[in-house]
């Protein structure tokens, strides 16, 4: 059984001492004057509270015949490791004066629990009493569960994401469009986000695509690429037509000029990620997916020629003035170039994956001759 007992009330934020009381207080007389003088100054504080209830658990287990004595400590209104350091120094202090056995730590509020670490090396904490104003428990609890919630969605990220990130995405989409004059549009945008979210939360995209990416990101880079590309053609393509009001000649020819180029862009880079995966397996047939860009590119060109054309026409022209104008200008003679590009590079590469392949042919050989 612990023969000689200390019970300390601990002042983490030292409000004794901005009242003019020093700490260390050792002895139930000295610490029953110190808690006088501080109700005189400060009588709503609750570390007030938590020094009458360590005289009056001292004097319980006194009454026990258990050798007790009082005592009252401080740390810093700094806070952090400056109030812990000076808490720990204290304490050693009061316990070479008098060397307890045991310790009951006297607090007033359930952050004070965070010293305990700090101090429990120096001597065996026994007991810890917390102090809780009746009237204001329910607020210490509700204050205490706030801390822990901001500092939960604030500090730990799967929880900062969606409770700072998301609302942050829609402030910075506000202000967005209020600065550039679109906030009529903002209940779509905000729809078309929150919906986007959503389902691939829904879904657990997320996740796919995390996967896919530690799998595969060259190929899930180029997707991306490609998808944007393929929306960014068909917004063109809405405001195209929106601004000419009707599809006729001249709007195609906006379209082709416009529109065209990012379409060509989403499926060159879909292509582009097939070449990439044939490249790392050494696959020869990676000529296939060279040619289908060059043919791309040479029809991208073409269209983009013919758009150009089209769009030069006046306003309200026939589908026969367009055949007359693409007819007598350079369409043809840039469709026979695209054409030839296509057979000349395509018939390259041809060549050189055959010659590659007779080439290892003949290795394999001379492997089995030897």
């Amino acid at each position: 059984m612990v023969k000689k007992i200390l019970v300390v009330t601990v002042d983490v934020d030292d409000d004794l001492g901005k009242v003019g009381i020093n700490t260390p207080i050792i002895g139930k007389e000295e610490l029953l004057k110190a808690a006088v003088e501080f109700g005189l100054k400060r009588p709503e504080d609750a570390d007030l509270n938590a020094m009458f209830a360590t005289l009056s658990i001292a004097n319980m287990l006194a009454s026990k015949d258990v050798e007790t004595e009082a005592a009252a400590i401080a740390g810093s209104e700094h806070g952090g490791v400056e109030a812990h350091m000076r808490v720990r120094s204290q304490l050693a202090a009061v316990l070479s004066r008098y060397p307890a056995e045991g310790i009951v730590l006297v607090i007033d509020s359930p952050e004070d629990e965070r010293i305990i670490p700090v101090i429990q090396d120096l001597a065996p904490i026994i007991s810890v009493k917390k102090v809780v104003i009746e009237q204001s428990r329910s607020l210490e609890q509700t204050y205490v569960l706030l801390n822990k919630i901001i500092k939960k969605v604030t500090e730990e990220r799967r929880f900062a994401r969606y409770f700072l990130g998301v609302p942050g995405v829609v402030l910075l989409t506000l202000s967005f469009l209020t600065l550039t004059g679109l906030i009529t549009y903002s209940l779509p945008v905000l729809g078309l986000l929150l919906g986007t979210f959503m389902v691939v939360k829904g879904y657990g995209l997320d996740e796919a695509l995390s996967r896919w990416w530690r799998t595969k990101p060259v190929t899930l880079a180029t997707l991306t690429i490609s998808t944007v590309s393929f929306m960014i053609a068909i917004l063109v393509t809405y405001l195209t037509v929106i601004q000419y009001k009707k599809i006729d000649v001249r709007t195609l020819g906006e379209v082709s000029v416009n529109a065209v180029p990012f379409v060509a862009l989403g499926a060159s880079m879909f292509i582009f990620s097939k070449m990439l995966d044939k490249l790392r397996n050494k696959d020869l047939t990676v000529w296939r997916e060279a040619t289908e860009i060059t043919v791309l590119a040479a029809a991208t060109m073409t269209v983009v020629k013919i758009g150009s054309a089209l769009s030069s026409l006046p306003q309200g022209a026939s589908y026969s003035q367009a055949l007359e104008r693409l007819l007598n200008g350079d369409v043809l003679q840039t469709i026979m170039y695209a054409a030839l590009a296509v057979l000349g590079v395509s018939g390259s590469l041809a060549m050189m994956e055959r010659l590659i392949q007779e080439r290892e042919e003949e290795r394999r050989r001379s492997r089995e001759r030897a």
